[in-house]
C-alpha cells in the first residue's frame, strides 16, 4: 500500500516532481491514497483546481467528496483532499464538525486492507550447552574402530568418520528451532516509553476533543519525546564506539547496530579451482607460475640475464 502525504503551500509553483514520482511509483502498488492540502480550492475553477482534478483522473484516483475544509470570516473552500485508486475498499469518510487546526476540518477515511503477514524468520542450532556427555561416549566406545581398516582410501575413512561424528551429535547434542524476534532498541529507556504513552494519550484526547489547547499539548509531549529520544540514541551510539579500543572492534559495533550492508561476494567465474591449487602449490614451493614461465627464457641462467643490455634494475 502507498500512501502519499503532501502540503502545498499557497501561492507557489504546482508540484510537477510529485505528480512524476507518484506516477511512477504507483503502478507497484495494489492500493494507494494522496492525502493532503495543495492550497487548490476545488469548489472553484481555477488553473490549480482544473490541473489537480486532471491529474486525479489521469492515474484513475478516486477523490472522495468532503464538504469546504478551511474556514476563514469571509470563505469556505475545499483544500484538503483525500484520493484512492479502489473505490470498492472504502468503508467510510467525514470531516470534523468545525475545524481542527488552522481552520482545517479534521478529514479521515476509513478501508478495508488486508495486510499479508511475514512468514517468521527461524533457524536451528545445537544447544552445546544442553549436551549428553555419557551419550556421546556410549556411541564411540560401542563403534567398531576396526572398519576403518577395511576401508580402500582415505576418502572412504573420511566419510565413515563424518558419519560417526554425525551420529554421535544427533544423539547426544539436541537441536532447537529458534524464532527471530525483533528486540527493542537499547536506547529505548521505560521513561522515553512512559512518555511515549503519555503523547499518544495526548494525540487521542486532541483527536476527540478537538481542543486547540489539547493539541498544543501534544505537539509540546511530541517535541519533548523526539529530543529526549534522540539525545538517548546519540549517548547510546557514543558510549559503544568510546569503548572501542581498535578498530576491528569498532567495525563489529557498526555491524551489531545493522549500519552496514553485507555485501556478497562472487566466485570469479573465469577463475578455477585447478589454478587456484597450481597458485598456492607454487607458493609454497617456490617454483615459478606457469604464466610467467611463458614470458622467461628458462635457458639462461642468472648470469645471462644480469649481462643482458636490455636487462634494467
Amino acid at each position: 500500500m502507498l500512501i502519499a502525504v503532501v502540503y502545498r503551500p499557497p501561492k507557489i509553483g504546482f508540484i510537477d516532481i510529485f505528480e512524476e514520482e507518484f506516477a511512477a511509483t504507483v503502478s507497484r502498488y495494489k492500493f494507494a491514497f494522496i492525502l493532503g492540502d495543495f492550497n487548490a480550492d476545488l469548489l472553484s475553477n481555477t488553473y490549480d483546481a482544473e490541473h489537480l482534478r486532471s491529474f486525479l483522473k489521469s492515474q484513475d484516483l478516486y477523490l472522495i467528496p468532503y464538504q469546504p475544509t478551511h474556514h476563514t470570516k469571509d470563505s469556505h473552500t475545499w483544500l484538503d483532499i483525500c484520493a484512492a485508486t479502489d473505490f470498492n475498499s472504502l468503508v467510510s469518510w467525514g470531516q470534523s464538525a468545525q475545524p481542527f487546526l488552522s481552520g482545517h476540518d479534521l478529514i479521515f477515511v476509513s478501508f478495508k486492507y488486508i495486510v499479508a503477514r511475514c512468514a517468521p524468520r527461524t533457524f536451528c542450532y545445537r544447544s552445546w550447552d544442553e549436551a549428553n556427555l555419557e551419550e556421546a561416549a556410549r556411541i564411540v566406545s560401542s563403534f567398531d574402530f576396526s572398519l576403518f581398516e577395511n576401508l580402500p582410501d582415505i576418502d572412504h575413512k573420511l566419510t565413515a568418520f563424518n558419519c560417526l561424528l554425525k551420529d554421535v551429535l544427533d544423539c547426544a547434542v539436541p537441536v532447537k528451532e529458534v524464532t527471530v524476534k525483533r528486540s527493542p532498541a537499547p536506547w529505548f529507556t521505560i521513561s522515553l516509553r512512559s512518555l511515549m504513552k503519555e503523547r499518544d494519550a495526548c494525540y487521542r484526547a486532541a483527536k476527540r476533543s478537538g481542543s486547540h489547547t489539547v493539541f498544543a499539548k501534544y505537539v509540546e509531549l511530541r517535541r519533548e519525546f523526539k529530543k529526549k529520544l534522540g539525545a538517548a540514541k546519540s549517548n547510546y551510539l557514543n558510549s559503544k564506539f568510546n569503548d572501542t579500543k581498535n578498530v576491528r572492534l569498532f567495525w563489529r559495533e557498526i555491524d551489531k547496530l545493522g549500519i552496514t550492508r553485507t555485501v556478497a561476494h562472487e566466485f570469479p567465474e573465469h577463475v578455477s579451482p585447478h589454478s587456484l591449487n597450481l597458485h598456492f602449490a607454487s607458493v609454497s614451493t617456490n617454483e615459478m607460475l606457469p604464466v610467467f614461465l611463458k614470458c622467461v627464457d628458462t635457458s639462461l641462467s642468472v648470469t645471462d640475464l644480469i649481462d643482458t643490455e636490455e636487462c634494467m634494475f
